[in-house]
């Protein structure tokens, strides 16, 4: 299984807060916005909304304990294949699903606990999508990808 560590997420209670933070006074360029709910920065923070992501990965906006609060976030090549392989290998905390952006995910524990999710890359999104069907225009209402990252995708 080969994995690459892109970047790693923080909870926030106010998204927009953070992002004048982050962006403002620290200077960090956004590389992905999905809708406000989770802003990827280039050099691999990401922002998400806590509410949504405490509900997104424990159906709760609760959060449970601390090492409930940071999510490491690593990208596959071939997401179906890293999730048969860390199934059987570290507690499965969401099976492999479907984001609204259209990115399959999945999510394990670490030994403490904390938050490991797997992606699969928006690359391969945008290929997977095109070789479903779906147009270009399409693939960019679905993804929230930029129309030259999906077309940079497709080449």
């Amino acid at each position: 299984m080969k994995l690459e560590l892109t970047g790693f997420v923080l909870f926030v209670d106010d998204i927009m807060t953070s992002r004048k933070f982050y962006e403002e006074l620290l200077g960090l360029k956004v590389v992905i916005n999905h809708g406000n709910i989770n802003i990827g920065y280039q050099g691999g923070l990401a922002l998400w909304d806590r509410k949504y992501a405490q509900n997104n990965i424990f159906a709760s906006d609760k959060v449970k304990s601390k090492s409930d609060d940071v999510e490491i976030y690593f990208e596959s090549e071939d997401i179906d294949a890293s999730y048969a392989q860390m199934k059987e290998k570290a507690p499965v905390i969401n099976q492999l699903d479907v984001q609204p952006w259209q990115q399959k995910i999945f999510r394990v524990s670490d030994p403490d606990g904390f938050i490991i999710e797997f992606g699969e890359k928006m690359e391969s999104v945008v290929k997977r999508l095109h070789n479903e069907g779906l147009s270009e225009n399409e693939i960019v209402d679905k993804t929230f990808m930029p129309k030259e990252f999906v077309a940079s995708a497709l080449k």
